[in-house]
């Protein structure tokens, strides 16, 4: 609740910023949509190495109390991107392409990540990264991505989706609490 109240007017800017992607074509255009997720697992990506690293070198008690809920879409992002950009001979290149295309504010947030040095700072990325997914519209996106693109580009959804996700939810709200 502290998070969520302290990123009340932030979270507005995102319902809209959330809802002028979906009138855009986030859910009609698969382009539009490989281009915004390319986004997300670069950010999500760096976020959850940095963790593991400071976790594994430093031993961060805040990125292992992280860790323990079990997350790791960096991979599944990866299974949907290489299905979405299978018209490219190098999906990792050509997201790195759409990467430096995008504004300033995506490319910032994503070296905002990479400079973070405590799990404390990559706390907030991982509830923004994370939390939409397992708290947000992760559920409600999986069979809109499906229609558009298909079963096999719904990886990303595997672990926020089917039986135990209020449990699942319910154990990101109590580390929250905890933290």
């Amino acid at each position: 609740r502290a998070c969520m109240k302290a990123i009340r007017s932030s979270h507005q800017s995102a319902n809209r910023l959330r809802a002028a992607l979906v009138v855009a074509g986030l859910f009609a255009d698969k382009s539009v949509y490989r281009e915004v997720i390319a986004l997300f697992y670069v950010a999500t990506n760096t976020m959850e190495q940095k963790m593991m690293t400071l976790q594994q070198e430093k031993g961060d008690k805040i990125c292992e109390k992280l860790l323990s809920l079990g997350y790791r879409f960096g991979p599944q992002y990866e299974q949907d991107l290489e299905l979405l950009y299978s018209d490219s001979l190098d999906w990792k290149a050509t997201v790195e392409r759409v990467v430096a295309s995008y504004t300033e504010g995506a490319r910032s947030y994503i070296q905002k990540i990479e400079t973070m040095t405590t799990g404390d700072e990559l706390a907030g990325a991982a509830f923004c990264l994370w939390g939409a997914l397992i708290i947000g519209g992760g559920a409600a996106a999986k069979p809109r991505v499906e229609s558009l693109c298909g079963k096999d580009a719904c990886h990303l959804f595997e672990s926020v989706t089917g039986p135990g996700r209020g449990e699942r939810k319910a154990a990101f709200i109590k580390l929250w609490d905890s933290l």
